[in-house]
């Protein structure tokens, strides 16, 4: 079975939370797990920022942009979990990759009004909805309310 996988699982996999652990380990395992192009930015930008105010105690776009350029040997950490776990992953087949198309473009805009979404977790539920794929991997309660998707979380 097709299981879409969240921007969220991946940032609780990266500190080593063990629901995500467990919920990655299930997905990659014994379903055909899925992400689209835009998970794999939210995800590596979300490490950025969360780094950032771990590191520096501050953050913000402009404080993120600034302290990226000046310290990236302090994101070593992010950069080896976006090639060696998640690009390796993507590489061996382990997690497929789905497009976005114009008719996913066209869809997220009313998803994002229909269920109060945020952008891109509205193009997730779109790609989601748009290649019939009904389980979601996520610990982001903003998409309980979508009828069409069935949350899976391991506990």
């Amino acid at each position: 079975m097709k299981i879409f996988i969240d921007t969220s699982a991946f940032i609780r996999h990266f500190y080593g939370v063990d629901d995500a652990l467990k919920l990655l380990d299930f997905v990659v395992n014994q379903n055909e797990a899925v992400i689209s192009y835009n998970v794999i930015e939210e995800t590596f930008f979300k490490l950025l920022y969360l780094e950032t105010e771990r590191i520096f105690g501050k953050t913000g776009k402009f404080i993120l942009k600034e302290k990226f350029r000046k310290n990236t040997r302090e994101y070593q950490k992010v950069r080896k979990y976006m090639r060696k776990f998640l690009t390796t992953n993507i590489r061996s087949g382990i997690i497929g990759l789905v497009d976005i198309n114009e008719e996913i473009i066209s869809d997220f805009v009313e998803i994002a009004f229909n269920y109060t979404l945020l952008p891109n977790d509205a193009l997730i539920a779109a790609t989601c909805k748009h290649h019939g794929i009904r389980k979601l991997a996520t610990f982001n309660g903003d998409f309980k309310q979508i009828d069409f998707l069935d949350l899976e979380i391991i506990k």
